[in-house]
Formats: C-alpha cells, sequence, structure tokens
C-alpha cells in the first residue's frame, strides 16, 4: 500500500505479495524494491504506482536494501549475499556470507547481514563484493533485526538477553 503522508490515508494498492512475514522493501534508483512470493524481485515506479520489472530470486532470498546503486538481497536458504544491477536488472555477484543471513544493512561502504544459523554477522565491501569480516556475536536464532548508524552496527533479537 501506498499512504499519502500528509493524510495517513491509502492513495495506492500494488498487487504485491511479500516473500515472508517481515515483508522486504527499499528504495533506490528512483524506484520501490520488494521481494514477493514466491521469490521474486519486484520494481515498481512510484510515480505511476506500477511494477516496471521483475527478477526470479533464489528460493529463501527476501530481504532487500539499497546502497551504493545496487540492490542487495540477502539468502537464507543459501547463506548467501545477492548484488543485483538495477540497470540490467540482473544478479550481477554472489557473495558467501554466513549461515542464514536474514537481515542486512548498509553502512561504513559495507553490506552487513545478521546471520541465524550461528549468531555471526557478515561485513561485505560494496565495492569489491568481497566479506572482510566474519564478527562472533553468539546471538543465533530467530527474529530480530540489524542496523547501522552513529557510527556502529546495531543488532536485536527475540529473547536475547533471555527474560529472568
Amino acid at each position: 500500500m501506498r499512504l499519502d503522508e500528509a493524510t495517513g490515508k491509502v492513495i495506492a494498492e500494488i498487487p504485491a505479495d511479500p516473500a515472508n512475514s517481515e515483508g522486504g522493501i527499499t528504495v533506490g534508483d528512483g524506484s520501490i524494491w520488494m521481494v514477493v512470493k514466491p521469490g521474486k524481485l519486484v520494481r515498481v515506479d512510484p510515480n505511476t504506482n506500477a511494477i516496471t520489472s521483475t527478477l526470479e530470486l533464489p528460493t529463501g532470498s527476501e530481504n532487500p536494501a539499497f546502497g551504493d546503486r545496487f540492490v542487495w538481497i540477502s539468502s537464507f536458504g543459501h547463506d548467501q549475499l545477492l548484488k543485483i544491477d538495477p540497470k540490467s536488472n540482473k544478479v550481477i555477484a554472489t557473495i558467501q556470507v554466513g549461515p542464514k543471513p536474514r537481515f542486512l544493512t548498509i553502512g561504513a561502504g559495507s553490506v552487513w547481514t545478521l546471520n541465524q544459523g550461528d549468531g555471526t554477522i557478515s561485513r561485505v565491501d560494496m565495492k569489491t563484493d568481497k566479506l572482510v569480516a566474519t564478527i562472533a556475536c553468539g546471538i543465533p536464532g530467530e527474529g530480530g533485526e540489524i542496523t547501522f548508524g552513529a557510527g556502529s552496527v546495531w543488532t536485536a533479537l527475540f529473547d536475547f538477553p533471555s527474560p529472568r
């Protein structure tokens, strides 16, 4: 749905079913990017509210972020980070990261993935498309989030630390 920021009213509905319960939407290159079922990246033109392109993705690739002129998508099902060129609408790099990367963020010239399989964070250099660090954080599990701000990477995870 597209909402009017002044009134909060729905001004457009685009037929797109999110790929998972967390959604998966980002903005960049003059477009809205969303991963939809059964595993496609759709590009929406905000001027027309129309889907202008689609790209089939590997299974379990669901969360996008936009940075350094590219769409980046974590592939939970393949332990990878995908780099998509919006000009060609093609995957131009596939980078191995930690197990089960779900959430991702952009900052400090890098893409950071929160890897639910082992609780690590992977850091990928956006210029070289290389994994440059794997940071052991000890936060494996479902749910959570990762963001970059104030010069740091920030993470959250359900029930961590464990409630007392």
